[in-house]
């Protein structure tokens, strides 16, 4: 069997991060996975909203952890909010 690929929409991304922040069963995030482009949601305007809401995540003083097998300029700057961002050491960074 295939893994089943779970698309969110922008919206539906910042409220779960911004509603992680005040959870207390929500120790941190890991961010790991790849972009498929769908439209524009990738473009860089919805990755920097992306990034803003990681940003008001870790300033609930909750860990953010990213982990890259291999990634383009895009994963690299939302992953680059981490307080710790491993690069798999077979992996690839495109830029």
């Amino acid at each position: 069997g295939g893994e089943e690929r779970k698309v969110w929409q922008l919206r539906e991304l910042t409220r779960a991060l911004r509603a992680a922040a005040s959870d207390d069963n929500i120790a941190g995030v890991f961010l790991f996975g790849h972009f498929s482009p769908d439209g524009y949601g990738t473009g860089y305007a919805a990755l920097k909203e992306a990034r803003a809401a990681l940003a008001d995540f870790k300033a609930s003083k909750k860990p953010v952890f990213a982990y890259l097998e291999s990634a383009t300029i895009r994963e690299a700057y939302l992953a680059s909010i981490a307080d710790e961002l491993v690069l798999d050491p077979y992996g690839m960074l495109l830029l």
